[in-house]
């Protein structure tokens, strides 16, 4: 969604298109599961018996990428107002314009006139809740937009902003308490993770303990806290841990397949599954097997994707959709995603960045050569 760009100093990888795949994932998962409200042979996907539902997997990927990635932007440069101003210069203003642009597309579509739609509490709560992030509920329904639908949503996938915005903080506060021992940050993290995976297993073994469901996506939720701090800090521990040889991250994928293939507990083989996913996502991001000039250019189109994938998918399966057309109207979706994902980053997301970086360059000549 929103990790990183400057963490890894060799620009040759492949972390923009496994971004952009877990976007396309994402929207591919709820392409099927709002078909399935409608339509016979459509729901939710997912990855077998031990792996988690298909979105659920594009979501790990990108908690796993921004926990390595954004950990090694802290280590790089760990001046708190800094990490701060640069997450949000990453995460609010790709998000504030997709609010606004729901807001015109709910106006557009919206049954009522055009002084009710505007006047409307809930248009004014959508605005501020989406804009604030933090400030929950997150809000998904706009006034008589959509209503022909089962599910009459605008624009769901917006709910885990909260968590990533949380994540950054978490991280934050305990990098500096741990102090500037890389060896105690490597034992803590590393530590937070095992904590986090084991809270994890119990809750997987355990689901009364805490709720989960569509009803939980709105405030924060101890369900949802715990599998993304899993995958967060097991990607920071990963990238805390520094460089390994490729025999030794070999031997580690060895046995994780091993455990999910031979422990009989089901939780366990779960949420071996799940962190093999994350991990594989990061060493895949790291080499160049994916890596392409021609996509470089286009920019990273993964949190635009990711933005305004759904509102696209609302309106033309519950306005368009027939037993003959799921795929065509697939194409369709994604063709338009990512046209409006481009136009995020040249025009909204690349702007913000290079107010980071223009900040940079400017306090350049006042940092020390130790932190240079």
């Amino acid at each position: 969604m929103s990790e990183n760009r400057g963490a890894e100093p060799d620009r040759s990888n492949s972390f923009d298109a496994v971004r952009l795949i877990a976007a396309l994932t994402v929207l591919l998962a709820h392409q099927q599961n709002i078909a399935g409200y409608t339509l016979a042979g459509y729901g939710q996907p997912s990855l077998g018996p031990f792996g988690p539902k298909l979105a659920d997997a594009g979501l790990y990927v990108f908690f796993a990428l921004s926990g390595y990635l954004v950990y090694q932007s802290l280590d790089a440069d760990p001046r708190a107002a800094r990490f701060l101003s640069s997450r949000a210069l990453r995460i609010y203003p790709g998000a504030v314009v997709n609010t606004v642009a729901c807001l015109l597309f709910g106006a557009a579509v919206t049954t009522l006139s055009v002084s009710a739609y505007w006047g409307d509490p809930e248009t004014r709560r959508y605005l501020f809740h989406n804009v604030a992030i933090l400030f929950t509920p997150t809000q998904f329904q706009l006034p008589a937009v959509l209503a022909e639908s089962r599910w009459p949503a605008v624009d769901v996938p917006i709910w885990t902003l909260k968590y990533e915005i949380l994540c950054y903080l978490v991280l934050l506060v305990a990098y500096k308490l741990i102090g500037p021992r890389p060896c105690l940050r490597r034992a803590c993290f590393s530590g937070s993770a095992l904590v986090w995976t084991a809270a994890f297993v119990v809750q997987r073994a355990f689901p009364a303990l805490l709720p989960s469901g569509a009803d939980t996506l709105a405030s924060f939720s101890g369900v949802h806290v715990i599998r993304f701090f899993m995958v967060f800090f097991s990607g920071a521990a990963y990238a805390a841990s520094g460089p390994s040889t490729g025999a030794a991250r070999a031997a580690a994928a060895a046995v994780l397949v091993s455990a999910i293939a031979f422990i009989p507990v089901t939780e366990l083989r779960f949420t071996l599954t799940t962190l093999l996913i994350g991990f594989t996502a990061i060493e895949i991001g790291r080499s160049r097997l994916l890596f392409s000039h021609a996509y470089r250019r286009c920019g990273d189109l993964s949190y635009g994707t990711y933005l305004y994938a759904f509102p696209i998918q609302m309106l033309t399966l519950s306005r368009w959709l027939d037993a003959s057309n799921f795929w065509w109207l697939t194409l369709v979706d994604v063709a338009v995603a990512l046209v409006c994902a481009v136009l995020s980053w040249h025009l909204v997301e690349r702007p913000a960045l290079r107010l980071k970086r223009g900040r940079r360059e400017r306090d350049a000549p006042r940092r020390s050569p130790s932190l240079a």
